[in-house]
């Protein structure tokens, strides 16, 4: 599977996804994202306005 198909699938049809990180004392952040658009060049995406998306 090319990686455009693997976006098209993405954006498609999952759309809402969670990324998560851990912060600097070793605990997990989570952002709820918006998978809006894709391109050869990868992923576009949104989330909610004023929230930041790691902290």
């Amino acid at each position: 599977m090319k990686a455009i198909e693997i976006f098209k699938f993405h954006t498609e049809k999952i759309h809402t996804t969670v990324i998560a990180i851990v912060d600097d004392e070793g605990l997990p952040v989570t952002s709820a994202i918006d998978i809006m658009d894709y391109d050869e060049g990868g992923l576009y995406f949104l989330t909610a306005k004023g929230k930041a998306l790691f902290y």
